[in-house]
């Protein structure tokens, strides 16, 4: 999930892993954001990258219970979750 702030006419876009590892781009998308992406077998990777212009981003990765096992370590344009 990315979470933050988006000012007028600025973009967010968002890289994230898929559930065969590929890295999929979500193009000027609207906060917060959030994906529920089931990791095929064998797949380890999973991540999410969060970029804007002007905007504050965090982002944060979590489980099938609903818990957090990775959040951005702090807000910039510029959010990195992965693991």
């Amino acid at each position: 999930s990315v979470n933050g702030t988006k000012q007028l006419l600025d973009l967010v876009n968002i890289v994230y892993t898929d559930a065969r590892g590929v890295p999929q781009t979500e193009f000027n998308v609207s906060l917060p954001w959030s994906k529920v992406v089931v990791l095929n077998p064998g797949v380890q990777t999973e991540s999410v990258v969060a970029t804007s212009f002007y905007g504050q981003l965090s982002c944060s990765i979590f489980n099938a219970a609903g818990q957090r096992v990775i959040a951005s370590a702090n807000t910039s344009n510029m959010a990195t979750c992965a693991r």
